[in-house]
């Protein structure tokens, strides 16, 4: 939803899922616990896509932080397309108890060691474990993000380990200097990567 006005003169099919689930979202996923907002946002764009009679290597996902991390989950789900990410998390579980516990209402009531390495490598296994095509995927970051080594090196190795087509972008000018603003400092990189691969089509 930052890219709304942005997007909003591309001349492309646009579709923009709004995470509006439990206080401040549920990062695409469900609540206590369940997957049931995951699941029901793949129908939904698996119907779409047959809807537009579209291929999914032709389907472009982009997120920022929350966003991205759901970007790069639905992408490697439905197996193909393009994804365009800024500042993902990777680790749910380090993340949200590090940094945002209010969201915590996102795990089970009883948090056990088996709820713990589930939200801790859910994307990890989603895209190293998955069937079928492998994304084309762009990462915007900086070095100076707060977060990101607790992130981006560990989803690099992911994507490497299924031979996946990527790239980094790194904004790591003086005045990027916490994860916040790095998506707002950006905007131009996230112009240039998607608007490339619709003229490439």
């Amino acid at each position: 939803w930052t890219m709304v006005n942005g997007f909003r003169y591309i001349n492309c099919r646009k579709i923009y899922i709004k995470d509006n689930f439990g206080a401040v979202g549920c990062y695409y996923l469900g609540l206590n616990g369940a997957f049931d907002v995951e699941n029901a946002v793949l129908e939904f764009i698996k119907n779409k896509v047959l809807e537009y009679g579209i291929e999914i290597n032709d389907v472009m996902f982009h997120g920022n932080s929350k966003g991205g991390y759901a970007a790069l989950d639905f992408a490697f789900r439905l197996g193909g397309g393009h994804v365009c990410v800024a500042v993902p998390q990777y680790d749910l579980y380090s993340w949200i108890t590090k940094y945002k516990p209010h969201l915590s209402y996102i795990f089970p009531s009883s948090i056990t060691s088996d709820v713990e390495e589930l939200y801790t490598n859910y994307l990890k296994n989603i895209i190293e474990k998955h069937k079928g095509g492998v994304p084309k995927v762009s990462i915007i970051t900086s070095h100076n993000d707060n977060t990101y080594s607790e992130h981006i090196p560990q989803l690099i190795n992911s994507l490497q380990l299924v031979n996946c087509n990527y790239e980094v972008w790194y904004n790591d000018e003086l005045f990027v200097t916490r994860h916040n603003n790095v998506v707002v400092n950006s905007t131009n990189y996230i112009y240039y990567i998607i608007l490339a691969w619709l003229l490439d089509k």
